[in-house]
């Protein structure tokens, strides 16, 4: 530690793989994990000069909150694959969640997939639009394939019923 929060010397990295659906919740638990299991050789390690410090390159500044409006899935005009990793770093129970407007409603997504996934790619269309509807999903046009979104709730926790949403609906602002 220094002066400045989250400035000081490195003394343990440990780097771990992480899976396409794997959240940020789902990670926080394998770190958390890692760190009750290693803390007490660390600090011993440090104690007894048995680890070196390792100067972090870095301005001191360390971000630990999340802000609601980061969840915004605004009109779906970016690529598949970054509107996936905002759904991992935004999940719930550990984020607020990543959402998309309708009709100045916010709706939220329990479970997000790409076309990729499903062996679909460079997807032709207008962001935004739903392209297809299943029982729990929608697919929703981004800009260079589709989404498919599950498991849809309301802001109260309510689920969406089915034919809630249909092709060609237009979703964002």
């Amino acid at each position: 530690m220094d002066d400045r929060l989250d400035n000081g010397d490195i003394y343990y990295v440990k780097k771990f793989s992480i899976l396409k659906e794997q959240t940020y919740a789902d990670l926080y638990k394998i770190i958390l994990k890692d760190m009750i299991d290693n803390i007490c050789d660390i600090l011993t390690g440090i104690y007894d000069k048995k680890l070196s410090p390792i100067k972090q390159n870095s301005n001191g500044f360390y971000f630990t909150r999340f802000c609601a409006k980061m969840g915004d899935l605004k009109d779906f005009d970016m690529e598949s694959e970054y509107l996936r990793n905002l759904y991992r770093s935004m999940a719930r129970p550990l984020g607020t969640g990543v959402y998309f407007e309708y009709k100045g409603r916010k709706y939220y997504p329990q479970k997000l997939r790409t076309g990729s996934d499903i062996g679909m790619d460079n997807y032709i269309g207008i962001p935004g639009k739903i392209v297809y509807c299943e029982d729990d999903s929608i697919w929703v046009k981004t800009r260079d394939n589709i989404l498919i979104l599950s498991d849809i709730q309301m802001e109260d926790g309510q689920k969406i019923p089915k034919g809630f949403f249909r092709i060609g609906n237009a979703l964002g602002k």
